[in-house]
């Protein structure tokens, strides 16, 4: 796949930069060399298997292209609304206990680093 030109910066975290890509999708580009195609796989296949992640278009070293969910963060609405935090830790809880539910593929290692 030949390099991902960003489009505008919608975020920046620890280690990459989220960038908008237009038709409903982002870049999330890593600042350091990195493969992300094993994150990608994951991604996709716990997709496959139900769980609530955005959809991933394509992967390439350190740049992956994937769908853009629209919406406020967790950390924006606790911000607003601070009386929330009890039930964003439930939701939370729920995201990681369905997460859990789902058993590993074969082709992951435990030893894997994402």
């Amino acid at each position: 796949m030949p390099v991902v030109e960003p489009g505008d910066l919608l975020a920046s975290g620890r280690a990459a930069d989220v960038f908008d890509q237009g038709d409903g999708m982002v870049l999330r580009r890593y600042r350091t060399d990195r493969d992300c195609s094993f994150e990608a796989k994951v991604m996709t296949w716990l997709q496959g298997a139900g769980f609530p992640v955005p959809a991933v278009r394509e992967a390439s070293g350190r740049d992956l292209v994937m769908q853009r969910i629209a919406g406020r963060t967790m950390l924006a609405d606790l911000e607003a609304r601070p009386w929330m935090t009890v039930a964003h830790m439930r939701a939370l809880a729920t995201i990681q206990k369905s997460l859990n539910a789902i058993a590993a593929p074969e082709w992951i290692r435990a030893d894997e680093r994402i």
